[in-house]
Parts: structure tokens; sequence; C-alpha cells
């Protein structure tokens, strides 16, 4: 089984890859390995996406595609974004952590 870090890495990739409007996806933290149950948290910062606040998606694991945990994917604009760093804008004890790179 890998790691919910390496798993992040592995969604964060592949959204990169099918959407061009994606500018970054950071991980939130805390991201505990041992909890498989709690999901991967993922914030996307996406171009030209409309402002609706923080709507978490959730998705179940795929293990076929090797990601064995559940995640949670809130996309968010630019704006939305700095408001959540600015700290205007948040969701419970969520903490943005490490930025995803494309590669």
């Amino acid at each position: 089984m890998t790691g919910k870090l390496e798993a992040a890495r592995k969604l964060a990739k592949g959204h990169f890859r099918v959407d061009p409007q994606v500018r970054s996806i950071d991980l939130i933290q805390p991201n505990r390995d041992e909890y498989p149950n709690e999901p991967i948290k993922l914030p996307e910062v996406v171009e030209g996406t409309i402002e609706c606040g923080i709507e978490p998606i959730a998705f179940t694991s795929d293990p076929e595609r090797g990601i064995e945990y559940p995640s949670v994917i809130v996309e968010l604009s630019p704006r939305e974004f700095a408001n959540i760093q600015d700290g205007r804008l948040g969701y419970r004890d969520w903490t943005v952590g490490e930025e995803l790179a494309a590669q």
C-alpha cells in the first residue's frame, strides 16, 4: 500500500494532465497515513472556476488506479485561495500544506 502523500501526488498529476486550467494543487494537513479512512484533502486552484466558496467533493478510493484512500477535492478560484491563505475563508481545522507539483 502506498502512503497518502504518494497517492496525493498521483491524483494531482492526473488532474494537472486532464485540466489545463488547474494552476496549483496543495495538500491539506494533517494527512495521516495511520487513519486510512481519513481522506486525502486537496484544494485545487482553477483559473475561471465559479466562485461559490468551499464546496468539498468526496471520492471513494480507487485501488485499480493506485489510489487506495478516499479523497476530497475543493475547486477554488485564485481569489478564493488567496482568501484562504489570508484567513478570510476557511474550512474547519484544515491547514494548507505542501504544494503538489504537476510532474
